[in-house]
């Protein structure tokens, strides 16, 4: 049974006590391989590292080869530590062009997800300089996805959907699914980022399809957290809710905590937006950890953005601050537009709730440049909204403003992709009667119409109440409503 790869284990163990190290060697490799082909990283970590150990000193091909493989296990645990060291051990060695290659797609996936988004760029551009000459088209296709997929954080979504497409033609001319699935999910998020929500539902939903055709695991996880995005931005909780759990058994069954850290924070959106604080705190709380252990840097500038909301619209404002602060700074240096205009919202709210206006403004300046950089409507919206009503509050100006956000709720009532849509509603009313402006009751009754939409998706009758009547915006919505006859909606 020498060459049964579940086997190999035993036979590394048995050649370990008979005090051959070229068949341990030979047979902790092919253990390693296995146990990493079946998710358990842990143990395929601990048998890269005997190889290692094993290994000639002078055969820096061999060791690169495996330094390489030991990475990806590291990638999937969200191992920070060990993909440095990894790394140092690897640029250490003399690489042929081959191995230098696949070195460098490595360390731009690592980059990528540690938010070291120039870093990617310049790492995609010696990759297409190397492989082209060599004619290493997979190399080229994932080159160009991952430039794309960086060029969709920091807003040049134009470039971005020209790496996008570049490397979708590759991948279908490899006849490669994994490639094709990922680049469907890239272009679901552009699509998603710019408002374009039935696109990016495509897109997501073509991964979806690929990935389960290739029984690409990861792939399907990331697909079902796309689609659990755009369930979410209709105002479909439960079925969003569904979506993201699935992404995290599928990373529970990759052995790839990692590959949870999107789905753990939205299911804290979900859980903060039903009114369940404890759970979404819960949620938020694990992310946190696993993207700080990760680091992963845009994970934990948006975990700390949402926590930071959730303790502002508890009123825990001295517990918000530093949630908030940290967010920003962190989505500052990686340049991520979606975090900045997150952090800076959430920040301009709670100098609001604070009653520091006039920093309330600035935030709210920020946000509206930030915003209007990264072209993502439902986030200008609400940096409008809340530079308004800071302005409001210091007996300042907003000239045209009010209308801007009129206009933006006749296109779109259900403000799709906003993060809250009902405490934006709420806050334009409240400006409204500090301009005593008349059709502050039309807004409330849309509010109302949206608050009572929003209750009728949700089939569970104890999330459903508490939809209702845990939400602060949502009890104060419904509280106006009682105490006003207000007109009919078309």
């Amino acid at each position: 049974y020498g060459e049964e790869a579940q086997r190999a284990s035993q036979l590394a163990h048995h050649w370990r006590a008979a005090g051959n190290a070229a068949q341990e060697c030979h047979f902790a490799l092919r253990a390693a391989r296995y146990a990493a082909e079946n998710y358990a990283h842990r143990d395929a970590v601990a048998l890269f590292d005997r190889v290692l150990a094993l290994l000639p000193a002078d055969d820096p091909a061999a060791r690169a080869d495996v330094l390489l493989q030991r990475e990806e296990s590291h990638h999937f645990l969200g191992d920070e530590a060990g993909q440095k060291a990894g790394f140092t051990a690897l640029n250490a060695l003399p690489l042929s062009p081959p191995l230098r290659i696949r070195n460098l797609l490595s360390q731009a996936r690592a980059a990528e997800d540690k938010g070291f988004y120039p870093r990617v760029i310049e790492l995609a551009q010696e990759i297409i300089a190397l492989a082209e000459p060599a004619g290493q088209l997979k190399e080229i296709a994932t080159a160009h996805g991952r430039w794309g997929a960086v060029l969709v954080r920091l807003g040049d979504y134009d470039a971005a959907l020209s790496h996008l497409h570049t490397s979708l033609a590759h991948y279908q001319r490899l006849a490669d699914p994994q490639g094709i699935a990922g680049i469907h999910v890239n272009l679901g998020l552009l699509a998603f980022y710019q408002g374009r929500f039935d696109e990016a539902a495509e897109q997501f939903a073509a991964s979806a399809s690929v990935s389960s055709s290739a029984n690409y695991l990861v792939g399907m996880s990331r697909a079902l957290g796309g689609l659990g995005a755009t369930a979410h931005t209709r105002g479909q909780y439960d079925v969003a809710g569904n979506y993201y759990t699935k992404t995290v058994k599928i990373a529970e069954q990759l052995g790839a905590p990692n590959e949870s850290i999107a789905a753990l924070n939205n299911l804290g959106v979900i859980a903060y937006l039903l009114g369940d604080y404890r759970a979404a705190e819960d949620y938020y709380s694990r992310t946190l950890a696993l993207a700080r252990q990760a680091g992963a840097r845009r994970s934990v500038s948006l975990t700390l953005s949402n926590l930071g909301r959730l303790h502002s619209t508890q009123r825990a404002y001295a517990l918000a601050e530093p949630f908030l602060l940290e967010g920003y700074a962190i989505a500052q240096e990686i340049a991520d537009r979606f975090a900045e205009c997150s952090t800076l919202n959430n920040l301009c709210l709670l100098r609001g709730r604070q009653g520091r206006f006039a920093e309330a403004q600035m935030y709210g300046e920020q946000a509206v440049a930030a915003s209007t950089t990264a072209n993502h409507r439902p986030s200008l919206f609400l940096a409008r909204l809340g530079l308004v009503w800071a302005r409001l509050n210091q007996n300042l100006a907003v000239d045209d403003q009010v209308e801007w956000l009129f206009a933006c709720l006749a296109d779109d009532p259900a403000l799709a992709g906003a993060e809250h849509p009902l405490e934006n509603y709420l806050l334009f009313y409240h400006c409204l009667i500090f301009l005593d402006d008349p059709r502050q009751e039309q807004i409330l009754a849309q509010a109302h119409q949206l608050l009572q939409a929003g209750a009728g998706r949700i089939q569970d009758a104890q999330k459903r109440q508490m939809f209702l009547q845990h939400v602060p915006e949502h009890r104060e919505i419904l509280a106006l409503v009682d105490h006003l006859t207000l007109p009919a909606l078309a």
